[in-house]
C-alpha cells in the first residue's frame, strides 16, 4: 500500500546569498521575469524603482544603461 506524505518547506536566503548562486543567464531570467510582473502594476512598479535606486551602485547603473541601449538598439 502506498504511502503518501508531504512536506512544506520554508528557507530564508538574502538577495545577495541568492544572486551568488545564480549564472549569468538565472539573472536574465530573474530580471525578465521581475520585469514582467510589474509591467501593469504601477504603485508597485514605483516603489520597486525606488528601492532598486536607493541601493543602486555606480556599477549597477552602468549595467541597467547597457541594458536599455542594447533593449533600443535591438527596437531599430
Amino acid at each position: 500500500m502506498p504511502v503518501t506524505v508531504s512536506k512544506a518547506v520554508e528557507v530564508t536566503v538574502t538577495a545577495k546569498d541568492f544572486v551568488s548562486q545564480c549564472g549569468i543567464d538565472d539573472v536574465a531570467c530573474f530580471a525578465t521575469a521581475l520585469a514582467q510582473k510589474l509591467d501593469q502594476d504601477f504603485v508597485g512598479r514605483a516603489h520597486a524603482a525606488n528601492a532598486f535606486a536607493e541601493g543602486l551602485s555606480e556599477f549597477g547603473a552602468r549595467w541597467l544603461a547597457e541594458v536599455v541601449t542594447s533593449f533600443y538598439a535591438r527596437k531599430r
